[in-house]
């Protein structure tokens, strides 16, 4: 296990085993974790992989955890119970005719009277809209996600509060949301337009918290089908064991949930219709009453099948959108993986994140020495013991700066390893997804096909893929937030009484802030991030729900966003998007059913080819920096202090070269450290994936001459650097040996910086873009802004800080959309620009204003991506 040869051994060898024993070896494997021998994943500072035993293999505590080996219902799940006998008559007597029959009278008036329908409402104000609404449906909730109350945060996760379990069947179903512009007559045009089966297994899937424990459901050999001509009919099958299977491939649903979805629809379809009436009170009511309930079934019409579809409504035409409004808008919309265009977009912009992190970490000494500072103070060895009260041996400085400093020197690389992964998979299944269009399409009134082996293969990996990294982002952001300075107080170190794993850490706990007075907005602001990571919750609750909803609270409750650290507010971004992707595999219903069966049917061979992939890393992740001067190298101190904010002069290029010289040391040190132990660097390991990039250096002083023709200064030196590292002789950092400085006298100088000729490797930057040069004309509030992102050194003007609101407006006035996503993260994708290549930057946390420093490092970001520079942006 010292090795990786060893290491990809032993996962060699765990699958020639049978399936229980191999299952046995990863769990235990997973237990250990990075430090103890265990198994090597993405992460050197997590100990032990709970949060993926216990997905994949139960609670490895030695008493179950898990909510349903309890086998008493709770009071509102009585109300939801109902034996599969009652259900059968039930079925008999009535059928699914109420839901269908309303569909087909919404059906005809959708598609004579849409135009009319979006015209009327798009003019009314939202109060006039929330009339509406409320006048079809009286009961319905005000606010967004109605489902996650008080009840569910403040009392139990598993609690419902059963005198009004509307707001956990229709959570989607909100005033706050439907009052927006489009989100009604999306609804209006999904479900008018598409049978209500199609909807069936979604509607499901959006009401999380009504769904009843396995352990509750009555063994039976019926089923009820769901799609096409079985919609809302009851099968029957030789033995129950088959019926298990027809539904865990999501073939069919059990009778008692399947009577729920039935009555849900007949709720729904009825609203929906009533809203018609109250947007067209004096159109023709033979078009749209519910004149098919004076029908038998066998006498209603065949529904139309040439309607024209009007105009698609997206928010994408918008110059400010959220990844929120897009996700709530999925809510409303048929069930596809029509988005995996936008998600591959989404990604491709994280892995160009990741890469701008690594070249960023290596080119600029203060975002060095800010990283490496932030990732120290949110380090779980800063805890103190839950008993003894102490700081462990670990969090002494001597032990925690190697830790600190080997973490970030290999989490970039492996953060881009696995965006660039995940960015594979999503465009691998776009391009299915487009090929199978036809094949899997669906009619009015049925469905083709089943999913194409190849397909089917690249969701299985995709969604096990999704969920291990999904579960490690998770623990990373546990890590994070209960060890951030913000909340540090509340939480503590499990104390470890054996000598010999001192080196350890047993675990995290929360260990409370004693006070005379409840405080119950903390209390719900904790429970929530408690929920993320408390795996049955977690469950329970969904992934996805828990993101959007602490998103919600970080947006609108100051004190929870005060709690929340800027890395820690990163991580959540981070963990969207991740989500957001297992999300939409969620919905691309009724086959995401066989796929997540089919997931869990494999898990220990997934989880084996996912280790394997990840095995190149093992050597990375066990090499220690201590008992070598890297500590001394890299710690935050005044050797990284970096004026760039100042104009040049003799003493502030001495001061910004000392600096860069400081930063290329460490790397050169770690890069050869990281060689004699693992035969490479983690560079090397992403060399296919990296671009070809320069370091930004400043040229060395140069007194102006006077007596001869004055000349252009130059700002920067541009140092190539290759993909690979692996060739001592190929390092940059060796170039810079000769810029190192000795000590001088403090002398006011005004002369400029100029290059010396052996020091001069470049003087323009390498960018990505081929794109012809443009000139941008803009208001003087964009360009402002962008005179402080490409502010020149040698200018005499001073830059300030910039209002984020600023930037956003420069960002569109030049050719972006630009979309808020959960966190702290804004997307920018190029609308109006010869460009395809989206960019993504971090809004500051909590504060709304940009930074010069983060200024400055934006607008190196720009320039690597898109070829810009100071002189192309002019006042109109």
């Amino acid at each position: 296990m010292n090795s990786a040869g060893n290491y990809q051994q032993l996962l060699g060898s765990l699958g020639s085993l049978p399936e229980h024993e191999a299952a046995e070896a990863l769990r235990k494997a997973l237990l250990k974790g990075t430090r103890s021998g265990g198994l090597t994943l993405t992460r050197a500072d997590i100990y032990e992989y709970f949060e993926h035993v216990h997905h994949y293999y139960g609670c490895p505590e030695d008493e179950p955890c898990d909510h349903d080996i309890q086998t008493d219902p709770l009071r509102w799940e009585k109300k939801l119970l109902y034996s599969v006998a009652d259900i059968v008559v039930d079925i008999e007597k009535n059928g699914s005719g109420p839901a269908f029959r309303l569909w087909l009278s919404l059906l005809h008036a959708m598609n004579k009277y849409e135009v009319d329908i979006r015209k009327r409402w798009l003019k009314k104000s939202v109060a006039q809209r929330k009339a509406v609404l409320l006048a079809a449906w009286p009961t319905l909730s005000a606010r967004h996600r109605p489902d996650m109350d008080e009840v569910v945060l403040n009392a139990c996760p598993h609690e419902r509060y059963s005198e009004a379990l509307g707001h956990y069947t229709f959570p989607h179903m909100n005033l706050e949301d439907l009052t927006m512009p489009n989100s009604l007559l999306i609804l209006l045009n999904a479900r008018a337009r598409h049978p209500p089966w199609k909807f069936a297994l979604l509607d499901y899937e959006l009401a999380p918290l009504i769904h009843l424990r396995p352990a509750l459901l009555e063994e039976t050999k019926l089923t009820m089908g769901l799609m096409g001509a079985e919609y809302g009919q009851i099968i029957k099958w030789n033995t129950e064991a088959e019926a298990a299977e027809s539904m865990s491939m999501g073939d069919t649903i059990h009778p008692l949930p399947g009577s729920h979805i039935l009555s849900m629809h007949a709720i729904l379809y009825k609203a929906l219709f009533l809203f018609v009436q109250e947007i067209l009170p004096d159109k023709d009511s033979d078009l749209i009453i519910d004149f098919y309930k004076l029908l038998p079934p066998e006498q209603w019409p065949e529904p139309p099948t040439n309607f024209a579809e009007p105009p698609a409504l997206t928010c994408d035409e918008q110059e400010f959108t959220s990844l929120n409004a897009i996700v709530r808008e999925a809510s409303y919309r048929v069930p596809a993986l029509a988005d995996l265009g936008r998600l591959e977009v989404l990604v491709s912009a994280c892995k160009n994140a990741a890469e701008d992190h690594i070249w960023m970490l290596r080119e600029d000494p203060e975002y060095f020495h800010e990283c490496v500072f932030e990732h120290k103070e949110h380090r779980p060895e800063l805890l103190r013991g839950q008993e003894c009260g102490m700081v462990h041996i670990n969090g002494r400085e001597e032990h925690l700066w190697p830790r600190v400093l080997q973490s970030v020197t290999t989490n970039c690389y492996i953060d881009l390893f696995m965006w660039n992964e995940l960015h594979v998979r999503i465009s691998r299944l776009e391009r299915y997804s487009n090929l199978y269009k036809e094949h899997l399409g669906c009619g009015v009134l049925g469905i083709v096909g089943t999913l194409p082996r190849d397909f089917a293969e690249a969701l299985v990996e995709t969604w096990f893929f999704l969920e291990a990294f999904q579960l490690e982002i998770i623990q990373e952001l546990q890590l994070a937030w209960s060890s951030s300075l913000e909340v540090r107080a509340y939480f503590a170190q499990v104390c470890k009484h054996n000598e010999e794993d001192e080196d350890i850490m047993a675990g995290i706990t929360f260990s409370g802030k004693h006070g005379r007075k409840r405080d119950k907005e903390l209390e719900r602001i904790f429970n929530l991030f408690k929920y993320l990571w408390d795996p049955p919750v977690r469950q329970t609750l969904k992934v996805h729900t828990l993101v959007e909803t602490l998103e919600h609270l970080l947006q609108t409750n100051a004190r929870a966003n005060s709690l929340t650290s800027p890395l820690s507010a990163a991580l959540i971004s981070k963990l969207s998007i991740v989500s957001e992707c297992l999300r939409q595999l969620n919905f691309f219903l009724p086959w995401a059913k066989e796929v997540e069966y089919v997931v869990k049917k494999h898990q220990t061979a997934l989880l084996l080819k996912y280790a394997t992939n990840l095995s190149r890393w093992n050597a990375t992740l066990n090499t220690t920096f201590a008992g070598t001067n890297l500590a001394d190298l890299g710690k935050p101190g005044s050797k990284f202090r970096y004026p760039v904010k100042k104009r040049r002069s003799r003493l502030n290029v001495e001061r910004l070269r000392s600096a860069e010289a400081a930063l290329d040391a460490f790397w050169h040190a770690a890069d050869a450290h990281y060689r004699k132990c693992t035969g490479s660097t983690p560079h090397d390991l992403v060399s296919v994936i990296i671009q070809e990039r320069t370091l930004q250096r400043t040229p060395p002083w140069s007194e102006p001459d006077k007596t001869s023709t004055p000349s252009t200064p130059v700002e920067y030196i541009y140092i190539p650097v290759p993909n690979s590292l692996h060739d001592p002789t190929k390092q940059i950092t060796g170039r810079f040996d000769k810029l190192n400085l000795q000590a001088s006298k403090k002398t006011k100088s005004h002369g400029f910086a100029a290059p010396n000729k052996d020091d001069s490797i470049d003087e323009k930057p390498t960018t990505k873009s081929n794109s012809p040069e443009v000139i941008f004309h803009l208001s003087a509030r964009a360009h402002k802004v962008f005179k402080t992102l490409f502010h020149s050194p040698l200018s005499h003007e001073h830059p300030g800080d910039i209002r984020w609101q600023d930037f956003l407006h420069a960002m569109v006035a030049v050719g972006f959309s630009a979309q808020k996503l959960q966190g702290s993260a804004w997307q920018f994708t190029p609308r109006d620009l010869d460009v395809g290549q989206p960019i993504q930057l971090h809004e500051p946390h909590p504060t709304h204003k940009l930074p010069f420093t983060w200024a400055r490092r934006f607008g190196r970001r720009l320039a690597r991506t898109y070829g810009w520079r100071g002189d192309m942006f002019l006042c109109a």
